[in-house]
């Protein structure tokens, strides 16, 4: 994982939110709402619908703290490395229906809708984390918790690689993430892709001497 100091993290996020929100508020996704987008199964209202969601549960979890007896651990890429999509058929599985569902969800709000409420969540969530301790514990399910450090960076994760679906289906342009927001998604992609290979095979494939599709994180 990176070892960007918590401020930095915390302005990735902001900047990778500012980024999303930049093309989510464009008139050319406001007209191809209901449009197939370049992801499965999902149209560009369900694209912007999933980049908006992941800040609801953002802050729907921020203040769920974990019980005593429950230790934060920082997993890194593994969480993502469970996820990849390997065929057509993986789409139905609950890691990939459940965002694309809750996606579409979100979108039948509408595009003026969505666009609100993600700058007000966006502003919301950063003014948080600017005066809060990274290394806190964040419950993530039943019995589960990270440090809202590695939960954040998910979540810029989560922003530059939507935000770029989003532009790419409507035919924009995005500048790149910033130099940090990078650092955080590329860390995250390939300790992902560590954690599913190993190291050995990784090392081989980004040389070109193994299967280079095993460097597909998702």
């Amino acid at each position: 994982m990176s070892n960007l100091e918590w401020p930095r993290v915390v302005a990735a996020f902001a900047d990778s939110g500012a980024r999303a929100h930049a093309v989510l508020a464009t008139d050319a996704v406001a007209r191809a709402w209901t449009d197939a987008s370049i992801l499965p199964e999902m149209t560009v209202g369900d694209i912007a619908g999933h980049l908006l969601a992941v800040l609801i549960m953002f802050d729907r979890r921020y203040d769920l703290t974990a019980p005593p007896e429950v230790v934060p651990t920082d997993a890194g890429g593994a969480g993502y490395a469970m996820v990849r999509l390997g065929r057509a058929e993986d789409l139905e599985l609950p890691p990939f229906r459940i965002p694309r569902e809750g996606g579409r969800r979100v979108a039948a709000r509408g595009h003026a809708a969505a666009v609100e409420q993600f700058d007000a969540l966006l502003a919301g969530l950063d003014a948080r984390l600017r005066e809060d301790q990274p290394d806190r514990a964040l419950l993530v399910g039943d019995d589960a918790a990270t440090t809202l450090r590695a939960f954040t960076t998910t979540r810029v994760v989560e922003l530059v690689v939507h935000a770029d679906d989003l532009a790419e289906s409507v035919g924009l342009t995005l500048a790149p993430p910033t130099a940090d927001a990078s650092e955080l998604v590329i860390g995250t992609l390939v300790a992902s892709t560590r954690h599913r290979l190993g190291d050995g095979p990784t090392i081989r494939a980004l040389v070109g001497r193994g299967d280079v599709d095993g460097l597909r994180a998702l």
